[in-house]
């Protein structure tokens, strides 16, 4: 193995370690002995030695150098904490000895627990044979450093430093976060502090602190501990973003892709625990990846369709995903790896929570102003109602102190007052229950009608009558004329079914494109069928005209009366829907009413 590390350009400095080669176990364990004069040895060429997929136990051989004997010690700093077991063995390369060893070295805490740190012992020496047998459960990624003792002490401390501000900054931002989502009990809150929860579990995972003080001697977590504290903030995450961007409103393919990849990882999650390391690690890696694009590319989406919170989204990912990709390729020899690209990932993290918190008070805010836009609005209403009130009032305190010859006139403008001010409010409150092209009543507000008026016939036993048309050759009419023209002839049609129907005491709704139906309260069948004529007549007598067309346009009607006790609103639609398809069935531009339904059902109820 001729590979050769020599830090000796700056003797002061940390140098990145490069091992010569590496052996995998097969079969029986191996000793010191047996490994150093095995036969399958394979050399390293790059910068880290990466084995995935779970390598078990495997040997690994450094030897590195120095021009001349070390006055100080130098400390072995091995950067992976997914380790089940590290042995460390240092041996003098010129007389062979034993300086230095430390099996189950990942229980030694002696020097520093996280991330593992040993002493070379070897002051005095100059060329060293360092051989490490480590058994991962996971994937194997092995930055080593080598440091001078007192450099390395100082980095120990600034290191213990910026972790502790790091751990802390995620710790205050779940804190506050929780307390918001105990204020404001608002959802979104609730799973960005289980995400962020997560993380911190995930970095108290990967940076050791976890294997070091919390689970390191659980013999169950400890191998699965990264699988599933890895798994656990994607989870957490879809979760949040389904909460955040409303996409459990949304339609097609965001929810249902949204769902799909929160169950992916809740199996991910159940994976870990029945079956942890190997396959599962690369099956969270690759999920972790199209995850994030994932993450994405539905923020990019919900964005462009003018949700906000989707840019906040993208910049937080992004950043997230700048950091992450960064620390891959080093971890992967793709490009140089660099001391500092474990803490970049914390950095990113660390913005990525920042700019989340962020959005997520933006979106607060905005939803506040937005409440008390509608709440001044309201008011708004409320003081012109009062002015109006205020109004009448003094007119009638006025009409009073008038002569007598003058009450009458008084009287009238008051009533009048009163009316229009009436009219107003009924205007406002019917607007809301109002087809938007038509004028006329729409679906939802028919459908509250035709309940009301069905239990007043219940109760009182006045009969009770609808009358449903549809214009015939409608989707001809629009695709010969267009769409524009179509809408003219439905807004004339509707103002013939007024002019008949509302002096009758009925009321009119568009019930669905081009169908408009009408309730007549106190109408038995034969007088719906009178007006059912009437408004078939003045539609086929009436053109519509649309840019200079004169178009002719008729409907086809149908009748149907509720007949007993039992009759529900789904009946009697169903009666009237039913003989409006006998009209047409029946050539078009014709009235057609439900007898027959209306005399079985009376015969039902007096037998």
């Amino acid at each position: 193995m001729a590979f050769h590390n020599d830090p000796s350009d700056s003797s002061a400095q940390p140098h990145p370690l490069t091992p010569t080669g590496y052996l995998l176990e097969s079969g029986q364990p191996l000793d010191l002995a047996a490994a150093r004069a095995a036969s399958g040895w394979q050399a390293q060429e790059k910068p880290l030695l990466v084995l995935a997929n779970g390598p078990g136990a495997v040997w690994i051989h450094l030897h590195p150098s120095w021009p001349e004997p070390l006055a100080q010690d130098w400390i072995l700093n091995l950067r992976w904490h997914l380790l089940q077991q590290l042995d460390v063995y240092v041996l003098d390369s010129a007389s062979g000895d034993l300086l230095a060893s430390y099996p189950r070295a990942t229980d030694f805490n002696g020097l520093d627990a996280f991330p593992y740190a040993f002493p070379l012992n070897a002051a005095g020496h100059q060329r060293l044979d360092i051989y490490l047998r480590i058994n991962a459960p996971e994937k194997l990624t092995l930055p080593l450093m080598l440091w001078p003792q007192d450099l390395y002490e100082s980095h120990m401390q600034q290191r213990n430093l910026l972790l502790g501000l790091y751990l802390g900054a995620l710790a205050i931002m779940l804190l506050y976060n929780l307390s918001l989502f105990l204020l404001v009990k608002v959802n979104s809150y609730g799973w960005y502090c289980l995400y962020v929860l997560s993380i911190l579990f995930y970095t108290i995972g990967v940076n050791g602190v976890g294997n070091a003080f919390l689970w390191g001697f659980n013999d169950w977590l400890q191998p699965r501990a990264y699988g599933l504290f890895a798994s656990t903030p994607f989870l957490f995450a879809v979760l949040f973003l389904r909460s955040f961007l409303e996409l459990g409103r949304a339609y097609g393919w965001l929810r249902w892709s949204n769902t799909l990849v929160a169950w992916f990882w809740a199996l991910v999650l159940v994976g870990h625990v029945w079956f942890p390391g190997g396959a599962m690690v690369l099956i969270t890696d690759a999920g972790a990846l199209l995850s994030c694009l994932f993450g994405l590319l539905v923020a990019v989406v919900v964005w462009r369709q003018g949700n906000r919170s989707g840019k906040y989204v993208v910049l937080a990912w992004g950043l997230l995903m700048v950091a992450t990709t960064v620390l891959f390729l080093g971890l992967t020899n793709l490009i140089p790896y660099r001391l500092w690209y474990m803490d970049l990932q914390n950095v990113g993290v660390l913005l990525e929570m920042l700019v989340l918190s962020v959005a997520l008070a933006e979106r607060i805010n905005r939803e506040r102003d937005d409440k008390r836009l509608a709440q001044e609005l309201s008011l708004t209403y409320y003081r012109r109602a009062r002015e109006a009130q205020h109004q009448a009032l003094e007119i009638e305190r006025q009409a009073k102190q008038r002569l007598e010859d003058e009450v009458d006139c008084r009287t009238r403008e008051l009533r009048d007052a009163l009316t229009e001010l009436e009219v107003v409010n009924k205007e406002l409150n019917f607007r809301s229950k109002m087809d938007g092209l038509t004028g006329l009543a729409n679906r939802s507000y028919f459908d509250q009608a035709i309940e009301k008026e069905i239990l007043t016939f219940r109760r009182t036993g006045r009969p009770l009558s609808l009358i449903m048309g549809d214009l015939d050759h409608f989707k001809g009419l629009n695709d010969h004329y267009g769409h524009l023209a179509g809408d003219a002839c439905l807004m004339m049609v509707a103002a013939i079914w007024e002019a008949v129907i509302l002096p009758e005491g009925g009321m009119v709704a568009r019930y669905g494109g081009e169908e408009i139906i009408a309730i007549m309260p106190a109408t038995d069948i034969s007088h719906a069928m009178y007006l059912a004529e009437q408004i078939r007549a003045r539609i086929e007598a009436q053109p519509c005209y649309s840019n200079d067309q004169q178009i002719s346009v008729t409907i086809s009607l149908g009748v149907a009366q509720a007949a007993n006790q039992q009759t529900s609103p789904e009946l009697l639609i169903q009666q009237v829907d039913e003989s409006l398809y006998e009209a047409k069935a029946a050539g078009r531009n014709c009235v057609v009413a439900n007898y027959i339904a209306l005399e079985r059902q009376a015969d039902w109820s007096a037998n």
